[in-house]
């Protein structure tokens, strides 16, 4: 490593310093890779999740990067347990670190970043709206929130999970607007090109996400599409698609950014 080396820590850093691990795509560090950061870079270092199939595919970027003639030591993929993120964390030679994922986990990331003197960019958590006026086109509507809250499983730090509805008469369209078309998704093998939701990483990580789904229920909100159905009868941590409706500022569901993998399956609408 060369001085301004820089590190992207992916999911693998929220398995270290909190109790659940995330899709790696939520990070994407593969876009930042291939936009041509790292002609720009003495060199880069993918931390990725021990549990996230993502390592794969990062693994098929650093052969291409290789095969298409880049220096050997430019852009470098690490799996590692605990010990080597922190390794990575505590290593001077590295400057610069960059980090998206929840805020207690950018905090801790921050904190371990700034006392080994590096530049740190960590972004914490945070739950997108998209607000739907009575005029709007519920038809285009629909299919933008299914792919904002349910494309690429969600997992993007872009992904809509609440839509804040105007009006009674327009929320009540959206919501079975988009019951309906969350039936059509289908519920797999993520390695079928037909499933549109795979697994979740874990059966532990499953039963977190499933809990949210019952307490969102106990605080009051309207499951409107209930996914826990896929619980049952699958080979695989599964769950389906979910839709609230009636959801409130102090619900615990709207306030807490749910990880899930893949992602959000909770769609939120308040009105």
């Amino acid at each position: 490593m060369g001085n301004g080396d820089f590190i992207i820590l992916t999911e693998y850093v929220k398995k270290v310093y909190s109790d659940y691990v995330t899709d790696a795509d939520r990070n994407d560090p593969r876009a930042f890779a291939v936009r041509g950061d790292v002609t720009n870079l003495p060199s880069v270092f993918i931390a990725a999740a021990e549990l996230d199939p993502i390592r794969d595919d990062s693994l098929k970027l650093a052969e291409l990067f290789s095969e298409a003639g880049l220096p050997d030591g430019v852009f470098n993929l690490v799996n590692g347990d605990r010990h080597a993120v922190e390794t990575l964390l505590g290593d001077r030679r590295i400057q610069a670190v960059s980090f998206v994922g929840s805020t207690p986990v950018a905090e801790a990331v921050y904190r371990a970043g700034s006392e080994n003197d590096k530049r740190v960019q960590a972004l914490g958590s945070a739950k997108n709206h998209a607000v739907v006026m009575p005029d709007a086109d519920l038809d285009n509507t629909i299919s933008a929130l299914l792919g904002a809250a349910y494309g690429s499983c969600g997992e993007r730090c872009m992904a809509i999970s609440v839509a804040v509805v105007v009006g009674q008469e327009t929320g009540d369209a959206l919501v079975a607007g988009l019951a309906e078309r969350l039936t059509e998704l289908t519920v797999g093998d993520g390695r079928d090109a037909t499933s549109d939701l795979g697994p979740l990483i874990t059966g532990e990580h499953r039963d977190r996400v499933k809990g949210y789904i019952d307490l969102g229920v106990e605080e009051g909100a309207e499951l409107a599409v209930d996914g826990r159905m896929h619980l049952q009868g699958e080979a695989g941590f599964f769950l389906g698609p979910c839709l609230f409706d009636q959801v409130k500022r102090h619900m615990r569901v709207y306030n807490c950014l749910l990880y899930t993998s893949p992602s959000p399956r909770d769609g939120l609408l308040s009105r």
